[in-house]
């Protein structure tokens, strides 16, 4: 089976996880903030521990799993 990689931004996936878009926006917006960076790359994503993600001040326990999710996706499309 071959992998396949996609052109989608970040942020698209996350709207993918996501129930809708506003919220959406809003975990990558606290991610941003929480990370100290101005674009949420998927390997800045990926190279996350779990525990540096939890204790990231300012983000909650549903944008932490949303983040995992969305690190899941990315790591099986490379």
């Amino acid at each position: 089976m071959e992998k396949k990689k996609s052109d989608m931004s970040v942020e698209e996936l996350f709207q993918q996880h996501c129930a809708s878009k506003s919220a959406a926006t809003g975990a990558v917006r606290t991610l941003k903030k929480a990370l100290g960076c101005e674009e949420l790359t998927p390997e800045k994503l990926l190279h996350l521990s779990f525990c540096e993600l939890c204790s990231a001040k300012g983000v909650g326990r549903k944008t932490v799993l949303l983040a995992a999710e969305v690190a899941c996706d990315l790591a099986k499309m490379k």
